[in-house]
């Protein structure tokens, strides 16, 4: 297979956090949580470059559940006992279909396992299980975070992307960024392989 140098793609990145130390528009903005301090310390609150990359950290985590699941694989074409949990985080019965969506879906819903996950993101209105993607298309993270202007951000692929945000490729294919590596950056991502073909067969960091 020729190798592809580039790719159209964009990006999908957890803002709620950032809203709440003014890092995007006031017309999304969420409402503002304190900043904990010590009462017997007069020294000031956290600033907002702490604050920035606390949310950072935060979103960060989503690479980290992922890398743990790297290396896992289909016993046959996109079938197998770690393949079936990552579709059951979808709304689409298990079955011999492409699950990179999936695999995504499933990070997230660990990722909400966390009570401070959930509050860092201040879902007020609905529940994480209801607010959470569930869908097994990877172009259907676009819309599902355009229906969240509250909480994600839909970017395009000029910007740098941070560990934490999703990957939506322009051959239907989906990842979570691990790291920014200037003009390239790394990825894990499920139903792929390691020699870059579109068939995929396990998780796998990709460049």
């Amino acid at each position: 297979m020729k190798a592809i140098t580039w790719l159209k793609r964009s990006f999908v990145q957890f803002l709620a956090g950032l809203q709440q130390i003014g890092e995007q528009s006031p017309s999304l903005s969420l409402p503002n949580s304190p900043l904990p301090t010590s009462p017997k310390s007069s020294q000031p609150r956290t600033n907002a470059s702490t604050a920035k990359q606390k949310s950072a950290n935060r979103i960060a985590l989503l690479a980290q559940i992922a890398e743990k699941e790297v290396g896992k694989k289909e016993t046959r074409n996109n079938v197998g006992k770690d393949v079936r949990k990552y579709q059951a985080a979808t709304t689409l019965a298990p079955g011999a279909w492409p699950w990179c969506a999936a695999f995504v879906c499933w990070v997230i819903e660990q990722w909400l396992a966390d009570p401070a996950n959930v509050k860092w993101l201040g879902l007020r209105a609905t529940t994480p299980a209801r607010w959470r993607p569930k869908t097994a298309l990877a172009y259907g993270f676009i819309k599902w975070a355009q229906a969240r202007p509250a909480t994600c951000m839909v970017l395009p692929d000029t910007v740098e992307p941070q560990p934490g945000d999703f990957v939506c490729y322009d051959f239907s294919h989906i990842g979570i960024v691990k790291q920014s590596l200037g003009d390239k950056f790394v990825a894990i991502e499920g139903n792929t392989n390691g020699a870059g073909s579109r068939d995929g067969d396990g998780v796998y960091v990709k460049t």
